[in-house]
Parts: structure tokens; sequence; C-alpha cells
């Protein structure tokens, strides 16, 4: 049988991961090519405030990640206070999900921006 559990734990990783990625890497790649860029320094200065931004939210999530489930956790330990705890954990990973879309309509914000500059 399947462990959701540890499933959903690998997506959630997994999503994090690729949204500190994708931000982080776009940072770098833009960085290496600045002094070829200085003719559009406003978009390559918004563009990586987007990408900086989406990097934080992504490690934000990371953090929501692990108070969902640690209060999974607290669920199992605290029976009494079962669902009220899961009701806390579903919140911090609601948290988390909308923290890793945030990142991800960041680093397409930064695209844009660049894009745009070229007239793309």
């Amino acid at each position: 049988m399947a462990d959701y559990r540890q499933i959903s734990q690998d997506y959630a990783r997994g999503a994090i991961n690729a949204a500190m990625l994708v931000n982080g890497g776009a940072a770098v790649a833009l960085l290496s090519q600045l002094s070829a860029l200085h003719d559009i320094r406003l978009a390559v200065e918004s563009a990586l405030i987007c990408w900086s931004w989406g990097v934080s939210f992504a490690m934000f999530s990371w953090v929501m990640a692990f108070a969902s489930t640690r209060y999974v956790d607290k669920s199992v330990d605290e029976s009494a206070r079962r669902s009220q705890h899961l009701t806390t954990s579903n919140r911090f990973m609601v948290a988390g999900l909308l923290l890793v879309i945030g990142s991800i309509v960041l680093f397409i914000a930064g695209c844009y921006r660049v894009a745009s500059a070229f007239g793309a």
C-alpha cells in the first residue's frame, strides 16, 4: 500500500525546490549577463526583485510545510485534539501552497519584465 503522507511530502519538497531553483537560477543567469544588459537596467532591477521575492516565498513555504507536518504529528500524539490539529495543519498547508504559487507567479513576472524590455 502506498504511503500517501510520504508521497505528499516528496511532492511538497519537489515544488519548494523547483520554486527556489527557477527564481534563483533566473537571477544568477541575468546577473551573469549584466554588462550586456545596461540599456535595460530598470527591467533587470524589477526582474531581480521579483525573483528575490520568489526565492523568499519558496523558503517561507518550507516553513509552512514543516508546521503543517508538525501538526499532523501532534494530531497522532494528542488524539483528544486531533480535529483541531488537523485543521491547523491544513491551514499551514494552504499557506504553503499559496506561497509556492506566488513564487511561480513572481518567476513569470520577472521573465515577462525582461522580455518586455526587449520588445518580445
